[in-house]
C-alpha cells in the first residue's frame, strides 16, 4: 500500500473518531463527530471515557456524568431542559456512555458534549469537540419557474440538510407515484417539472434507500403564491464576528380582492409551539438586529457565540386570516471554531512525530484548503498528502514549537496555537522552613495546550516513587523521613517538561525554660507556700522606695518572664516587684 493511500485511510479514521485528554489523564472519544437523523426518529450517540485508576492513594470514581449542548456558564444536564423533557435518556456501562433522544425535533439540531465529574477536587472533564447532531427533515423547495402562455417549467431540489453536496441519490414523486425528471439524470437531487398554471399535482421526495420516507407533499400553484427564498441554507461564520443572514420573500397582491400587506416579520429559531421572536429571546439581548426592505429582511447577529449554531427561519404575517407564513427551510448558521486535533504521535531516534489535524466544523470532509503555521510563519507538512487539512510535524522533544492552522482565503483567523508543555514552576506551601508535623502542599504548573498531564515523583537513591498525577500533592503531617528531592513532569502528546524541588523537614524546636523558673520549681513545697503569702502580701504592700535593680529593669520587660496568670515577678535581690498586666 502506497504511503498516500495508508493517509487516507488514516483520515477516514479521524472522521469517526475524536479524542481529548484533560490536564488530569482524563480523556473522552467520540464515536462520531456528525450524525445525521430524521426527523420524528431516535437517535443515540455514545461516547467512551478513561480517567486515573487511583490520585494520591484515592480510587478514583465518576460521581456525575451527563450530556450538554449549552456552552455559555455552568454545563446544564440535558435532562433538565425542558425542551427534552421525557424525551432524553441515558444509558451507562463501564467507561462507556450512551445518549438516546427520541420524538427528535429540528430544533434538537445542535452540538453535543458529554462531561464527567469525579469524587477528586480536580476531576471535571468535558469531551470536545462533540457531537453535531443534523436531524434531516427532506422538503421539496422552487429554485426557478417560468410562464410560457398557460404552461409553467418549475425547477425543483429535494433538499437534504445532511447532504448539502447533492451526493446522495433521490427519488421523485408526483401525485404518489414515482417519476423521473426529462432535464436532470436519474436520482438527481433535482427536478425540473413542466404543466398547467392551474395544476393540483402534488410532488414530493425521498432518498433511494429509504422511499418509505417522503418529504411533505406540495401543491406546484402554491408553491408559487407564498414563498420565501434564501440566497443560501447553509453559512459559517467565525466565533465572535458579525453575521448578515439575508431573504426574500413574496406573496398574494390580493386575496379575495383585499390587498395585501404585511404587519409583522421576525426570525426566529425555537420550532415548537407558536415561533417566538428573535429579538425577545433573553440570549441574543442586544446582539440581534433586522434590515426590512420591500419584499425582503435581513438578520444581522453580532458577537457570535458557539452556541448560535442553529436553523434560522423567516415568518411574516400579513392582513389576512391565513395569511401566516414561515420560509423553510431556513438557513443553518455554523460557528466556526478552528481547533489544531492532535491524531497520533510517536519517538524515534529522539525525535517527536506528530500527525495533526485542522478541525473545522463547516468542513467534516476536508474540502476545503487549509494553511499550517509554524511559530507565527507559514509552514509545509513534513509528509505532503491528499488533504491539506492533515499535517505532519516533526521536532524535537523538548521543542518549543507552537503549530496553529487557517483557512486558505482567512489566513487572518488561525486557531489556538498548540505547543508542548513550557518549563514548569513549582512551589511550596508554606513558603517558610518546613517543621516536622505541618501540613505541606507541592504545587507543579505549567502552560501548555492541549492540556498536560501532571506527575509528581520522589528520587529514592538510583530509583524513583510516583506520588501523585495531579499538579498539587499534599502531605498532611509531613516527617523528617520525608526530606529529599522530589520533581514534577509535565507532558501531552507533544512533548514534556520537568522541575525539581528539596525539601528540608525540620524537628520543631524545644521550649527551654528560664533559669531562674527552673530555681523556683527545685524549692521545697513549704517554701513555695511561704513564697506565694510573700507575694500576696507584696501587693497589698507599700512598694519599696530603693531604686531596682538591672536585672529588675530587664524582668519588667520580658515577655518570657511574664505569663497570664502572674501578677508578679520575682528580681534577683529577692524582692517581690508588682508587674501590671
Amino acid at each position: 500500500m502506497s504511503l498516500t493511500a495508508a493517509l487516507r485511510g488514516f483520515v477516514v479514521f479521524l472522521c469517526w473518531f475524536s479524542e481529548v485528554k484533560s490536564q488530569d489523564d482524563g480523556n473522552v472519544i467520540y464515536s462520531k463527530t456528525e450524525v445525521c437523523a430524521d426527523k420524528g426518529s431516535t437517535v443515540s450517540i455514545w461516547c467512551s471515557y478513561d480517567y486515573p485508576e487511583m490520585i494520591n492513594g484515592v480510587w478514583t470514581t465518576a460521581e456525575k456524568s451527563f450530556w450538554f449542548i449549552r456552552t455559555e456558564g455552568e454545563p446544564k444536564d440535558l435532562k433538565e431542559d425542558p425542551e427534552y423533557k421525557d424525551r432524553v435518556k441515558y444509558n451507562s456501562y463501564p467507561n462507556y456512555y450512551y445518549l438516546r433522544i427520541s420524538g427528535v425535533r429540528e430544533s434538537d439540531s445542535a452540538v453535543y458534549k458529554f462531561r464527567f465529574i469525579t469524587n477528586h477536587q480536580t476531576g471535571r472533564y468535558i469531551g470536545e469537540p462533540g457531537v453535531r447532531l443534523t436531524v434531516r427533515d427532506l422538503q421539496v423547495l422552487v429554485v426557478s419557474t417560468s410562464v410560457q402562455q398557460e404552461d409553467s417549467e418549475v425547477q425543483l431540489k429535494c433538499f437534504n440538510r445532511c447532504d448539502p453536496d447533492g451526493l446522495d441519490r433521490y427519488v421523485w414523486f408526483k401525485n404518489g407515484e414515482e417519476i423521473s425528471s426529462n432535464k436532470w439524470s436519474e436520482n438527481s437531487q433535482m427536478f425540473t417539472f413542466r404543466s398547467r398554471i392551474s395544476s393540483t399535482d402534488r410532488i414530493s421526495c425521498s432518498l433511494r434507500d429509504s422511499k418509505m420516507k417522503q418529504s411533505p407533499e406540495v401543491y406546484l400553484q402554491s408553491l408559487t403564491d407564498w414563498r420565501v427564498t434564501y440566497n443560501e441554507t447553509e453559512v459559517c461564520a467565525d466565533e465572535g464576528s458579525t453575521v448578515v443572514i439575508p431573504c426574500e420573500y413574496d406573496y398574494p397582491e390580493t386575496i379575495n380582492e383585499i390587498r395585501t400587506t404585511v404587519e409583522k416579520s421576525f426570525w426566529f429559531i425555537r420550532t415548537e409551539g407558536e415561533p417566538a421572536d428573535l429579538k425577545e429571546d433573553p440570549e441574543y439581548k442586544d446582539r440581534v438586529m433586522y434590515s426590512s426592505f420591500p419584499k425582503s429582511s435581513n438578520l444581522t447577529i453580532s458577537r457570535l457565540r458557539e452556541s448560535d449554531s442553529a436553523v434560522y427561519k423567516f415568518r411574516f404575517i400579513t392582513n389576512h386570516q391565513t395569511g401566516r407564513y414561515i420560509g423553510e427551510p431556513g438557513v443553518r448558521l455554523t460557528v466556526r471554531d478552528l481547533q489544531v486535533l492532535v491524531v497520533s504521535a510517536s519517538v524515534h531516534l529522539g525525535y517527536l512525530y506528530v500527525q495533526l489535524n485542522c478541525f473545522n466544523r463547516c468542513d467534516p470532509r476536508g474540502l476545503r484548503e487549509y494553511v499550517w503555521f509554524k511559530n507565527g510563519e507559514e509552514t509545509r507538512s513534513m509528509i505532503l498528502t491528499d488533504s491539506s487539512q492533515t499535517f505532519w510535524h516533526k521536532g524535537n522533544i523538548s521543542s518549543t514549537d507552537r503549530i496553529s492552522c487557517s483557512l486558505r482565503d482567512s489566513n487572518m483567523k488561525q486557531s489556538p496555537e498548540i505547543y508542548a508543555p513550557q518549563t514548569p514552576t513549582v512551589s511550596l506551601d508554606p513558603p517558610t522552613e518546613i517543621l516536622e508535623g505541618s501540613s505541606v502542599t507541592l504545587t507543579c504548573s505549567s502552560d501548555a495546550n492541549p492540556a498536560a498531564n501532571y506527575t509528581w515523583y520522589k528520587r529514592i537513591n538510583s530509583t524513583v516513587e510516583l506520588l501523585s498525577l495531579v499538579p498539587k500533592f499534599v502531605f498532611s503531617s509531613i516527617q523528617s523521613k520525608d526530606s529529599g528531592e522530589y520533581y514534577c513532569k509535565v507532558q501531552n502528546k507533544l512533548g514534556w517538561a520537568t522541575a525539581d524541588m528539596t525539601l528540608v523537614v525540620k524537628c520543631p524546636k524545644k521550649t527551654k525554660k528560664n533559669p531562674r523558673e527552673r530555681k523556683k520549681n527545685s524549692r521545697h513545697p513549704k517554701t513555695q507556700r511561704r513564697t506565694k503569702e510573700i507575694r500576696t502580701r507584696s501587693v497589698v504592700q507599700q512598694p519599696s522606695k530603693d531604686p531596682p535593680t538591672q536585672e529588675e529593669k530587664y524582668t519588667g520587660s520580658r515577655p518570657a518572664a511574664v505569663t497570664s496568670r502572674s501578677s508578679a515577678a520575682f528580681g534577683r535581690s529577692g524582692r517581690v516587684v508588682a508587674v501590671q498586666t
